[in-house]
């Protein structure tokens, strides 16, 4: 006896389909005040970020102002 091929190329139902296929509440809309409180907090985080960026190449030339001296020609600019 010969086997007949499955000719239904769809995928098997997923085993958590009856789960997926009903539908979520509704979510109850997000206060103002926090949004307003979230947008304020992540601009001052990204004003912040960008003054760090621009502040970092100046820390990095004013180390390199007082190792180069101190090495090179073995003359500190910090008193002790």
């Amino acid at each position: 006896m010969r086997r007949r091929h499955n000719t239904d190329l769809s995928p098997p139902p997923h085993r958590y389909s009856r789960l997926l296929a009903t539908t979520a509440e509704p979510q109850p809309p997000r206060p103002m005040g926090l949004l307003r409180v979230a947008d304020a907090a992540d601009r001052i985080i990204r004003w912040l970020g960008q003054a760090t960026d621009w502040l970092s190449p100046r820390m990095l030339l004013e180390t390199l102002q007082m190792l180069v001296p101190r090495y090179a020609f073995d003359q500190g600019s910090i008193v002790l």
